[in-house]
């Protein structure tokens, strides 16, 4: 299986294109993440479940 699918230029392609736009997806949803972070109607939110997390530790 692995022989056929490091010969298969068609699907080592298809294969990179994929992670490549998971790596993409992952850094945006990263920053998206970040941004709600900061937005005034979310912020409460964010700082609440700090405050739970630090209580854990």
């Amino acid at each position: 299986m692995v022989n056929y699918v490091s010969k298969d230029t068609a699907v080592v392609n298809q294969l990179e294109r994929t992670m490549f736009n998971i790596e993409q997806g992952t850094e945006r949803f990263n920053e998206n993440m970040e941004a709600l972070k900061h937005n005034f109607l979310t912020r409460g939110y964010f700082r609440k479940q700090k405050k739970e997390q630090e209580k854990k530790e």
